[in-house]
């Protein structure tokens, strides 16, 4: 959701009129409720059109095919605002949806499924947020979902994490904590003075009443 105004700043450089242009792509209260479903469930496996012998990068979708449904995590381009000029650019933006239809694939190509067998404790959700500032003054709150994680019985997590900003490539990694299975996406912004990005992260348990 975009809100506010930009800024400007008068010819003579003295004026400033500015407000902060706030920009969420978080997931809604509908795919939190999706994925909030899914705990207590087997995911038996996730699918999608990956590189040859890379079950481990996932093109655009990637669908979590669980004990009598499934969703899709689509990531998928928007055109956005973004940097100190408010160039358009497409960005990657990631959401869950309930599955529909058959996943897509180049001609000649086929869809590869990982199987999984494991119960979901809880479902994990992280939000990244940057800032980009001008001194003191803050002018784009940008906030998107890198990754969903799965989090199993055992504590092991199965991440779908996104690639870099305009890539609509999904990651799949597993391990022991998030910093080890959800890239950091701090390397995707970058800013010439006087312009600059402060950073945030937010992660969101499913299984928790605040969410």
């Amino acid at each position: 959701m975009l809100s506010a105004s930009i800024y400007y700043e008068c010819a003579s450089g003295k004026a400033i009129v500015m407000s902060l242009i706030e920009i969420s792509r978080q997931f809604d209260d509908a795919a939190l409720a999706l994925l909030r479903s899914c705990i207590g469930r087997e995911l038996v496996a996730y699918e999608g059109y990956c590189l040859d012998g890379e079950s481990d990068h996932i093109y655009k979708t990637a669908r979590l095919v669980f004990d009598g449904f499934a969703i899709d995590l689509v990531n998928e381009h928007e055109t956005l605002a973004l940097g100190p000029d408010f160039i358009e650019e497409e960005v990657a933006i990631l959401r869950a949806e309930p599955a529909k239809g058959e996943l897509w694939t180049p001609p000649g190509k086929h869809v590869t499924r990982v199987e999984c067998g494991f119960q979901v404790a809880d479902i994990l959700v992280v939000v990244d947020t940057a800032l980009l500032v001008k001194g003191s003054r803050r002018l784009i709150d940008f906030k998107c979902v890198q990754a969903v994680i799965i989090e199993s019985e055992d504590g092991g997590l199965l991440a779908f994490d996104r690639d870099i900003w305009s890539d609509e490539y999904l990651t799949v990694n597993r391990g022991p904590s998030i910093s080890t299975t959800t890239r950091d996406f701090r390397a995707d912004w970058v800013a010439e003075p006087p312009y600059g990005y402060e950073f945030g992260r937010n992660i969101l348990r499913l299984t928790s009443p605040a969410v």
